[in-house]
């Protein structure tokens, strides 16, 4: 679940892909630069918008923002996820096992607390 600003971006993960409600349960997103409020570190990425883009350059703008940046390093310390985040995501990749949800942590909020 992703919420962005012009001034900033944060993530959260869902535990399933079904439509969230008001009442949806949020986790912390298993990725680096991500405090445990999913607010993202975005180090020294350039973060500029033109003032005349659209809702759908926005979001695309935003995408390629955070998927090309470094994934450096875990905030504060603390790992985003019930275990070690990098030997997660090293058993995840190149294969095509699902997300393993059982490891997701769970964040303080619900969907209605990020929304204002």
């Amino acid at each position: 679940l992703w919420k962005a600003s012009k001034n900033g971006l944060s993530l959260w993960a869902l535990e399933n892909n079904d439509r969230p409600s008001l009442e949806t349960r949020l986790y912390q997103a298993p990725f680096f630069n991500l405090y445990p409020d999913g607010r993202v570190c975005m180090g020294n990425v350039n973060v500029k918008f033109s003032l005349n883009i659209d809702l759908d350059q926005f979001m695309s703008q935003w995408q390629k923002l955070y998927f090309g940046s470094a994934f450096s390093h875990l905030l504060q310390g603390v790992s985003p996820a019930k275990c070690n985040i990098v030997q997660l995501w090293q058993q995840q990749i190149g294969t095509e096992n699902p997300f393993p949800k059982h490891e997701l942590k769970r964040s303080r909020d619900l969907l209605k607390d990020i929304i204002r």
